[in-house]
């Protein structure tokens, strides 16, 4: 019996956490421009962290070009017990 993962679980994964990183820049906005604190130090940092974003996300889309979304990582197999003490010939 072969319990596996397929990779495109892990790619999900990823989206949710990006679709949650957007939320919190949507929200990051919009008190940014709702308090009226546009400041060269707020603009600075959001700036930084919007470039930092978009590197970090073309990073990944070419590391992950090449990825067989299909392939499945084994989280249990049988036989690495039934295989762990093999039957001895004597």
């Amino acid at each position: 019996m072969v319990i596996a993962l397929p990779l495109y679980i892990f790619l999900f994964l990823y989206f949710l956490v990006l679709a949650i990183f957007a939320a919190f820049v949507l929200i990051n906005f919009y008190h940014i421009v709702g308090s009226g604190t546009l400041t060269v130090m707020s603009f600075t940092i959001t700036f930084f962290t919007a470039t930092l974003t978009v590197f970090t996300l073309y990073e990944t889309y070419l590391l992950l070009q090449g990825t067989n979304w299909q392939e499945t990582i084994p989280l249990f197999n049988s036989n690495w017990i039934t295989n762990l003490f093999p039957p001895s010939t004597l």
